[in-house]
This record gives structure tokens, C-alpha cells and sequence, in this order.
């Protein structure tokens, strides 16, 4: 089992301390995930978990940005918005994740372990919100290719 390397981006606020919390408590207790990543595959096991305050002012820039200096890593985005139209700019901007902000710990952590397992993520409530049912969730995800490739 490779160790996920948690990565904050975050700006200094309560949500960033609990946030801050969360990696601290995943790595003292690893969780295992059903999905056995391995160096072999040139999986990157960078995880960023990406506030959205942190990149409220130019979100299509800062998330491209990350996403370049993080080419294989997984982007879990903490929003507040439920809007739909931001949601959807938010995963075709590359997001592979959307976690409310205001979800308990074992959400979040359960959000994390999964999008690992999956490759994309979305609660219910954002897959009602957007009309995603599961079937489309996969193809959505390898449509998009959001998950980490193989390095060549």
C-alpha cells in the first residue's frame, strides 16, 4: 500500500485548521483503500485537497496552475457554493473531487478515500444537484481522463 501524500492548499482560516487536522489524523491512522497503487503503475499519490477560498479570485487559473505543477495528482476541492453552474465549471476545470466544507470529518475522510479508490468523487447531493447518476459519473470520469495517467 503506497502512503497518499496529502497536500493543503489552503488560506489561513478555521476550515484550513480543521482541514489541517484531518491529514494529521489520516496519517497517524492509514486507512486502506480496495484500490492497491503501486509505483509500477507511475500512479503519483499526490492529493491536494484544495480550499476554495484559496483560489476564489481566479479559480479557472489557480486550478489549472495546480494542475501543472501537480500533473498526476488528485484535486479535492472544499467549496461552500451548491450553485450548479459553478459545481460544473469546478469538475471541467479538473477538479476530481467536490466535498462540502461543512462536512464532518468522516465525511471528508471518506471523500478522500474514495476519489483515491475511484478517480472522482461526488456526494449525493452534488449528483442530484447536477442530474449525475452513477453511470454517468463513470463515463464522466473517463471522458475526462481525470485520473492520474501512466507515466511514460
Amino acid at each position: 500500500m503506497i502512503t497518499l501524500e496529502l497536500i493543503l492548499v489552503t488560506k489561513e482560516s478555521q476550515f484550513a485548521d480543521n482541514l489541517s487536522e484531518l491529514v494529521q489524523e489520516m496519517k497517524k491512522t492509514p486507512s486502506r483503500t480496495s484500490l492497491n497503487l503501486t509505483k509500477d503503475l507511475g500512479l503519483n499519490n499526490q492529493v491536494l485537497l484544495i480550499d476554495e477560498d484559496a483560489i476564489a479570485n481566479q479559480p479557472e487559473n489557480n486550478l489549472s496552475s495546480l494542475r501543472t505543477l501537480f500533473p498526476f495528482s488528485l484535486q479535492i476541492l472544499f467549496v461552500e457554493a451548491v450553485q450548479k453552474k459553478e459545481l460544473q465549471n469546478y469538475l471541467g476545470w479538473g477538479c476530481n473531487a467536490l466535498v462540502m466544507k461543512t462536512d464532518s470529518i468522516k465525511k471528508m475522510k471518506k471523500a478522500i478515500l474514495l476519489t483515491c479508490e475511484r478517480g472522482f468523487y461526488l456526494n449525493d447531493n452534488f449528483k442530484t444537484l447536477l442530474n449525475m447518476p452513477y453511470e454517468e459519473e463513470k463515463v464522466n470520469l473517463n471522458i475526462k481522463g481525470k485520473q492520474p495517467q501512466r507515466m511514460n
